[in-house]
């Protein structure tokens, strides 16, 4: 999607496309979910698992959840909505509201 100034953004599924793409295909503004933040975050350490991350993600320095500023442009990944099927911990479902006069 370009917008009137030309502000690229990027929406993808799964935020670890990232850790693959180079960065110069990434956009003004990446945006993704998938995650689900983790599902269950301890306090202070974080998201406990991801299935592509192993444990402890964000320590390996994968994306999992929250606002990362990467190779120049913000990347904001969300916990997303679902609650059906996810045992959530320590992890509210959420929908992010992207003010893209802000970038």
């Amino acid at each position: 999607y370009e917008n009137p100034d030309n502000l690229k953004i990027t929406a993808v599924h799964e935020p670890f496309i990232f850790e693959e793409l180079d960065e110069k295909f990434w956009g003004d503004l990446m945006v993704s979910g998938h995650t689900h933040g983790g599902v269950v975050r301890v306090p202070v350490l974080g998201p406990l698992f991801v299935n592509e991350a192993g444990l402890f993600p964000e320590r390996s320095g994968s994306f999992v959840y929250g606002r990362y500023d990467t190779a120049g442009s913000p990347l904001i990944v969300s916990s997303g909505l679902e609650n059906l099927n996810v045992l959530r911990i320590n992890n509210q479902p959420e929908l992010v509201i992207i003010d893209i006069n802000k970038f």
